[in-house]
């Protein structure tokens, strides 16, 4: 891993969670794909989604393997309308 720690990863090690960053040598286009690159299922992956909420203003949403988020859910907890 860089000397740059990813947000998810420091997060995690500061939750003290353990983890390990997997770095792909070049884009990833499906949850399948990354699975495959790394010897794994698509259940022990966590994808990491980054929305804009505003202007500068952004979250992060952790989802375990194939879950989907609820955008529905997702607005309403951090009070946005779109």
């Amino acid at each position: 891993m860089s000397a740059i720690e990813p947000p998810v990863a420091a997060a995690l090690t500061t939750a003290g969670v353990s983890h390990r960053v997997f770095v792909h040598p070049g884009p990833v286009h499906s949850l399948e794909q990354a699975a495959q690159e790394r010897g794994q299922q698509p259940e022990q992956i966590v994808r990491s989604i980054l929305f804009r909420i505003a202007e500068g203003d952004y979250v992060m949403a952790l989802v375990a393997g194939p879950a989907q988020i609820s955008w529905k859910a997702l607005r309403r907890y951090l009070g946005q309308s779109r």
